[in-house]
């Protein structure tokens, strides 16, 4: 794992931040699929990064129509605390016949406040040493329960969760247990850690935009695999597609 960790970070060096940096490496899962993640912080920006090394998967036990942004597709959020609730997500091309992700994307996600409920009935947990407490969010149909802790004083945490007094270590999904985010290893302060300068890169898709281009995909391969089948073609609901996604509703929709 530590090998992975510095190639990542090798991998990521664009530009510095002087001050000293947190590394964080997750593994994180949807619908039985694991892969390894990373988080990259210093005191006012973070890039969390997805879907580099895959573990090994059958194919069957997942759909492809079940996924859209966080999935097993390979992908960068960087966060700066001057604007929190602007992500800059990076999707880059997946040539893997289930992805939808046909080529790389820049976008520009702006999320609801993340209005965490703080869980204070129940007893600490330690998780690598670290004493956690618990909280609660709701976020596009889909609550999660985030254990986090004090002791190392970031408001970071995995894929776009942010925004607890301290760095959060497991996130798992109370709708869907097959949705979690684990931490394994932790450099706190670890000043070889890189985070990547983005002012260069142009975020010019809206989230609004990539779920409309990515729903229209889906649609139009399906009347594709229809036709092929020479059998009529039935539009699976949004709310059906979505039930083992991270995002399940958006905040501008109203079905």
């Amino acid at each position: 794992m530590k090998k992975i960790l510095n190639l990542l970070i090798f991998c990521l060096s664009i530009s510095l931040f002087s001050q000293k940096n947190l590394a964080v490496t997750y593994k994180t899962s949807i619908a039985n699929l694991e892969t390894n993640a990373i988080l990259i912080a210093s005191k006012t920006h973070s890039m969390y990064e997805e879907g580099i090394e895959f573990k090994e998967r059958e194919m069957n036990e997942f759909e492809p129509n079940s996924f859209t942004i966080g999935g097993w597709d390979h992908m960068r959020i960087f966060q700066n605390l001057k604007e929190p609730e602007v992500l800059k997500i990076q999707m880059f091309k997946n040539e893997d016949r289930f992805s939808y992700v046909d080529k790389d994307y820049y976008i520009s996600d702006t999320i609801p406040k993340l209005n965490w409920e703080f869980i204070n009935h129940h007893e600490e947990i330690e998780i690598l040493g670290y004493k956690c407490k618990e909280a609660r969010l709701k976020f596009r149909g889909s609550e999660f329960k985030a254990y986090y802790t004090t002791e190392i004083p970031t408001t970071f945490g995995p894929w776009k969760f942010h925004g607890l007094p301290g760095l959060i270590l497991r996130v798992s999904s109370v709708d869907n247990p097959k949705i979690y985010w684990e931490v394994e290893e932790i450099i706190y302060p670890y000043e070889e850690a890189k985070i990547a300068d983005v002012s260069a890169m142009n975020f010019n898709l809206s989230m609004k935009e990539y779920i409309q281009n990515f729903d229209d995909l889906v649609e139009k391969r399906g009347r594709a695999f229809a036709a092929r089948m020479g059998s009529s073609y039935q539009s699976i609901p949004k709310n059906m597609r979505r039930q083992m996604t991270r995002e399940r509703k958006y905040e501008w929709e109203t079905w």
